[in-house]
């Protein structure tokens, strides 16, 4: 039913722009409306307007009756909750998001003024991505426009940035395996023991005098919010230039994403980090940070 009524309504939308780039005159509009319906269209409107005809009616007079019986009246309160409890979906993109919060708020009767107030705040506590909220909230009541120029220049830098990363790291792998190639191990090396807690050599796993306890694991999550609070990231700014750093540990590979200021010094906006694979923590430490 949703679809049909989508269907028609889009019809008439693009029908009307049809006469008037058409120019076709106001006493022949009704005639070509009706010989542009569907069978099963045409027979639904004739059922309306029993026992006038189409042929006698004005366009007006055709179009009202299909769409105030196809469309009828939403009802307020759950097309609001509807509205207000419209997460932004994984993978979906901001300006998806955002059409389709404007889909679900034409059913909630808002007057303009409060249809944007409304769209702004339902958008912003909704979003997915925690570096984009924190930006948002440094603002002060600003509108939804603003909201989404910065919302939408914070994504397109993301994505960017992850081009890039995604470029270097299929440009080095390459480049690795080019050379693994060229290079020639001994067959009888000795095998060297290496623990998966810690990472060391020469020890064994339950040997380790290393244990991750729970209180470590409190910490751990504790720094990993404090690096991505706007106590340590700065907001994203267009007019700056950026600047990708990346290195590597024995157990992992980081980037940071950061601005360049005129008079030198950088702020990160973004991290991002992952652990090594079992056969990538035994590289060494220069093909490691070619990954």
């Amino acid at each position: 039913m949703e679809q049909q009524i989508a269907e028609l309504l889009s019809f008439i939308e693009r029908f009307e722009t049809y006469l008037d780039v058409q120019n076709v005159p106001i006493a022949n509009r009704a005639n070509v409306f009706v010989s542009s319906l569907s069978a099963k269209l045409y027979q639904l409107l004739k059922n309306l307007l029993a026992p006038n005809i189409p042929s006698d009616q004005t366009l007006d007079k055709l179009k009202d009756p299909l769409k105030k019986h196809l469309t009828p009246k939403h009802l307020i309160i759950p097309s609001r909750h509807k509205f207000l409890n419209r997460k932004q979906n994984e993978g979906e993109g901001i300006s998806t998001y955002i059409a389709e919060l404007r889909a679900l708020a034409m059913n909630c009767d808002y007057d303009k003024d409060m249809l944007n107030i409304m769209l702004r705040d339902v958008f912003v506590s909704e979003l997915r991505d925690n570096i984009i909220l924190y930006r948002l909230f440094e603002e002060d009541n600003i509108n939804l426009e603003k909201t989404l120029n910065i919302a939408l220049a914070m994504e397109k830098a993301f994505k960017g940035a992850n081009d890039i990363i995604g470029r270097e790291i299929n440009s080095m792998q390459t480049f690795k395996k080019h050379m693994d190639k060229k290079s020639n191990f001994t067959k009888n090396q000795k095998k060297t023991l290496y623990c998966s807690r810690c990472t060391g050599t020469n020890h064994a796993k339950e040997n380790c005098r290393f244990l991750w306890s729970k209180d470590f694991q409190v910490a751990f999550d504790q720094i990993k919010k404090e690096i991505c609070s706007p106590k340590v990231l700065l907001h994203y700014d267009p007019s700056l230039p950026l600047t990708l750093a990346s290195d590597a540990s024995t157990v992992g590979i980081g980037c940071v994403l950061s601005h360049v200021y005129p008079d030198g010094p950088e702020r990160p906006i973004a991290f991002a980090a992952r652990t090594l694979s079992g056969s990538e923590k035994k590289y060494s430490q220069i093909d490691k940070e070619t990954l």
